[in-house]
């Protein structure tokens, strides 16, 4: 709920997301909704420990389900660089976060060939390569402080 509300929040309107009441806008809120509903439960359950082997089973088959929809569905434009076009976006930033889990909880992305392709050019920016250096030296650094949570 907090990344479908933090484009609201953004101080820069147009800079991690489109302006309110647009095409654009609806589009990032749907797939922040997708991510946030479909595949960040099913990855993220995967990290429990003790974990029933039926459990396991349902939640690959379902991550399954879900990684072919983005494949087959939401990038299908092989013209756009990011999920909804040529610009990076928030829904960018979750996507590629989410699918970095991937890696730890045996989830083998090349099954799925866009979003392999999708995650590997994510990956390649500066910018994320920047980012996932700083988190793995001093994952305190991206939480935010305690004086802007007040």
């Amino acid at each position: 709920m907090f990344l479908t509300s933090l484009p609201n929040e953004s101080k820069a309107p147009g800079k991690i997301a489109p302006s309110n009441g647009t095409t654009e806008r609806y589009l990032i809120q749907n797939s922040l909704n997708f991510i946030a509903s479909e595949l960040h439960p099913n990855i993220g359950a995967l990290f429990y420990p003790g974990l029933a082997p039926d459990v396991q089973i349902l939640l690959y088959e379902r991550i399954d389900q879900k990684l072919k929809y983005i494949d087959d569905t939401m990038l299908t434009n092989e013209a756009h660089d990011y999920l909804l076009g040529n610009t990076f976006t928030i829904v960018d930033s979750y996507l590629y976060i989410v699918l970095s889990w991937t890696q730890l909880v045996r989830v083998d992305l090349s099954k799925y060939p866009k979003v392999m392709k999708y995650f590997t050019r994510l990956q390649s920016l500066t910018t994320i390569q920047d980012a996932m250096k700083r988190i793995a030296s001093n994952p305190a650094t991206v939480l935010p402080s305690t004086e802007s949570r007040r």
